[in-house]
């Protein structure tokens, strides 16, 4: 009897850790460097302030349907506004559908702090809480 409520309790403390880890991950994917390309819906947060140096790149680009990008309250940094130069913070690079981008600044881009090129880029989508200044074009 004594063997079978051990096993019960380690059981349940397994159970307990394993919903832990589950929480603890949230399923969201980690975005810690730039240039960082999002193919797959899902739910993406950056995890501090990047800048990029590279001219002529974009920061994100989202290329996927049901994506949500956090920002989470840092910010992205462009090379700056050189003439001849092209790159937006984040970019929304063709037809997507249920985009959710939030929670931070985009600065210093060429082009826009976020852009999506055409009405069509992002339909059904929300853009809240951020910060564009200091870009080359539209926020």
């Amino acid at each position: 009897m004594k063997k079978g409520v051990k096993i019960s309790g380690l059981s349940l403390v397994m159970m307990f850790m394993g919903l832990g880890l589950a929480w603890a991950g949230d399923g969201q994917i980690d975005i810690a460097t730039l240039p960082y390309t999002i193919s797959s819906s899902g739910s993406y947060i950056v995890t501090k302030d990047l800048t990029l140096a590279t001219l002529d790149t974009n920061g994100i680009t989202i290329s996927a349907h049901n994506v949500t990008l956090d920002l989470n309250g840092h910010t992205l940094t462009g090379p700056g506004k050189a003439a001849g130069t092209t790159g937006s913070g984040i970019l929304v690079s063709g037809p997507s559908y249920n985009l959710a981008i939030r929670n931070g600044t985009l600065r210093d881009w060429r082009l826009d702090g976020v852009g999506a090129g055409s009405p069509d880029n992002a339909r059904n989508s929300q853009f809240e809480d951020l910060r564009c200044y200091n870009n080359g074009a539209d926020g």
